[in-house]
C-alpha cells in the first residue's frame, strides 16, 4: 500500500509539473474576426462598393476544435480546413484545404498586436500567398478578474 501511495504521488507531481511548464509550439487564432479586406485570386471580394456604404458585416469565423475556416463570400459561406505548421526560420504558414481552387495550398501568417489602453487591445491577422489574401482584425477587451470592493453606501 506504501509502494502504491509513492507511485501515486510521484506520478501527479510529473503530470502536475508537466502542464505547469508546457508550452504549445502553435499559435492560437480562434475566435471570430472582423473582415478587412479579402481578395481571391487577385479579385477583391470584400469589400465591394455595396459593402462600403452599409455596415453590414459577417464575421469570418475560425474554429480550432474542428480547424476550420468559415468564410462569407456573397451570399454564401465558404468552409475550409486548415493546419498550422512552423517553417525552420520560426515563423508559421497554415495549409488551407478547400473545394475553392484559391483556397489550397501554403499561406504566409502575420500577427500583429496594437495596445489601445491597458485593458484593450486589437489584433491585426493577415493571410496571404500569391494573389489570396485575407486581413483581418479583432478588438479584445480584458475585463478585471475581481470586482470593485463595495463602499460606505452601496449595496
Amino acid at each position: 500500500m506504501k509502494r502504491i501511495k509513492i507511485v501515486f504521488i510521484s506520478l501527479l507531481v510529473v503530470f502536475v509539473l508537466y502542464f505547469a511548464f508546457y508550452k504549445p509550439n502553435r499559435i492560437s487564432i480562434e475566435g471570430n474576426w472582423d473582415i478587412q479586406k479579402i481578395v481571391l485570386d487577385g479579385k477583391q471580394i470584400y469589400p465591394t462598393e455595396v459593402d462600403k456604404y452599409l455596415k453590414f458585416e459577417q464575421p469570418m469565423v475560425i474554429n480550432d476544435w474542428s480547424n476550420s475556416i468559415l468564410i462569407p463570400v456573397m451570399n454564401e459561406a465558404v468552409s475550409v480546413n486548415y493546419e498550422i505548421k512552423k517553417n525552420s526560420d520560426d515563423s508559421f504558414i497554415i495549409v488551407l484545404s478547400s473545394n475553392e481552387k484559391a483556397l489550397n495550398g501554403d499561406f504566409a501568417i502575420k500577427l500583429d498586436t496594437t495596445f489601445t489602453t491597458p485593458r484593450n487591445y486589437k489584433v491585426f491577422l493577415k493571410i496571404a500567398s500569391g494573389k489570396t489574401t485575407f486581413q483581418l482584425k479583432k478588438e479584445i477587451n480584458i475585463i478585471p478578474k475581481k470586482p470593485e470592493f463595495p463602499r460606505k453606501g452601496q449595496v
